[in-house]
């Protein structure tokens, strides 16, 4: 009996013990995370043509420096993306580079927003001025912007390696170390390019040549001379290239091979200068069959000497300003009287002809970056239209005058029996001079005498003028 309650005592113990709760055993934590650091924030306040060169100078920086991925938040103000903009945003912005160029867009901003965009930065960051504008630089300097000749060599030159200097520049000014600033590459005025996508051993973004011999001697050695086939010359000025916009220029070269023809590019200003310094040689002999141009759009009659002494048809190309393919057609009247003047009219009183639309300008969006940018981009069924626009003036000038086919149009407006005029001038004498000229240079005009006047208007008031049957 002694013994069971003994048994029955350790038993009650022991199950006692395992009533307990258990403890829980310590596990060991993780380190706590470091402060997130906040990126340094630029704001690149310029015109819209600056966009696609800054985005890849970025890309290009955080391909030479990894650790600064997600370290920096780079944004534009700009007048495609105004509207876009966080006033909030930009105001907390580490460091601006301002071009001052576009200080009227500033104004705008700060109306819009009730900000003083340069003040509430210089606050507490900087503001760096580039570029020319109408204020003087103690207006600037008086703001507290910072008006530094290194950082505005680096802008004016423009360019992939410049802007990346540029933006190294204002990463220095916002705190960041160890970004060597170099001095800026000048840029090149005139001379010859050619696209080096797909070519081994060329550099990203394209070739310049400051003379002929040289890029005679890299097209041959590329395979992009052919010899007999027609020429294209295709001018451009020097900033698509530097601001890493040659999209459309590209697309139209990759078409004049396609279309079988050799395309010799050039670049400067103004355009009538550089068509006769690039395109005729030693001889005085045209390097080109036909001109495409976007040049001659700050021009005079100057110009049509320069083309004359060429001797080329030379077709006027038109990169949309400002609009993207879908408003130019959706519009009612194409371009704009705006772009009617400059993009138009200038360049007829240069000498061009045919004005064709080939490229416009698109909004995308960077997927490596999440940057949007606006840039010029090419309408491939214009550039194809362009081309072959081209290619057929070039087959027109190669041949003789008697196999051509002209079309003389003349004023019979308002229409009826005695209306055949054009503000009082003398149409039958001007129409017999054209022609008389088109004889004398090998054109069949059908008759062998020369033309007058009187038989001209003969002519034209017996079989030719446009009489309606109200018409008295």
């Amino acid at each position: 009996m002694r013994r069971s309650a003994a048994l029955f005592a350790l038993l009650a113990v022991a199950a006692g013990v395992h009533a307990q709760p258990q403890q829980p055993v310590p596990q060991p934590q993780p380190p706590a995370a470091a402060p997130q650091e906040r990126p340094v924030r630029v704001l690149y306040v310029f015109s819209d043509g600056q966009m696609p060169v800054t985005l890849d100078a970025y890309k290009k920086l955080l391909a030479e420096h990894p650790e600064l991925r997600n370290r920096v938040d780079l944004k534009f103000l700009t007048e495609s993306v105004f509207d876009d903009v966080d006033p909030k945003s930009a105001t907390s912005a580490d460091v601006v580079v301002l071009d001052v160029m576009n200080q009227q867009m500033v104004d705008r901003f700060d109306a819009a927003n009730n900000t003083d965009l340069i003040k509430d930065v210089d606050a507490h960051g900087k503001v760096i001025g580039v570029g020319e504008g109408l204020l003087p630089q103690e207006e600037y300097e008086r703001k507290g912007v910072v008006w530094d000749q290194q950082a505005r060599d680096l802008f004016a030159s423009s360019g992939l390696a410049n802007q990346l200097g540029l933006l190294k520049y204002a990463l220095g000014a916002a705190g960041v170390k160890g970004l060597a600033v170099p001095e800026a590459e000048p840029a090149l005025e005139l001379g010859y390019y050619y696209p080096t996508e797909g070519i081994s051993g060329e550099p990203d973004g394209g070739r310049l040549f400051a003379d002929w011999a040289s890029f005679d001697a890299w097209r041959r050695a590329h395979g992009k001379a052919k010899p007999g086939a027609p020429r294209v010359a295709i001018g451009f000025y020097k900033s698509s290239y530097y601001t890493s916009d040659t999209a459309t220029l590209d697309a139209l070269i990759a078409e004049v091979e396609r279309q079988g023809a050799e395309a010799i590019p050039v670049f400067g200003y103004p355009g009538g200068v550089t068509f006769e310094q690039l395109l005729l040689d030693e001889r005085g002999k045209p390097r080109a069959d036909v001109g495409l141009a976007f040049l001659f759009r700050f021009t005079g009659p100057e110009a049509a000497e320069s083309i004359a002494k060429l001797d080329i048809p030379v077709i006027n190309l038109v990169s949309l300003y400002g609009r993207s393919e879908q408003d130019w057609r959706e519009s009612t009247t194409g371009l704009s009287m705006f772009e009617g003047t400059f993009q138009v009219a200038v360049p007829e009183l240069g000498g061009l002809v045919a004005p064709t639309v080939v490229g416009s300008h698109e909004k995308t969006l960077d997927l490596e970056t999440g940057i949007a940018v606006v840039s010029n981009r090419p309408i491939a069924s214009r550039v194809t239209a362009a081309v072959q626009r081209g290619l057929r003036y070039a087959a027109l000038a190669s041949k003789p005058n008697a196999a051509k086919h002209l079309a003389l149009m003349y004023y019979n407006y308002p229409p009826g029996k005695a209306n055949i005029g054009a503000s009082y001038l003398n149409v039958a004498e001007s129409l017999a001079n054209i022609l008389n000229r088109l004889r004398a240079d090998g054109y069949d005009v059908g008759r062998a005498e020369a033309f007058t006047g009187d038989a001209v208007l003969a002519d034209i008031t017996a079989k030719a003028h446009n009489v309606g049957s109200y018409a008295p």
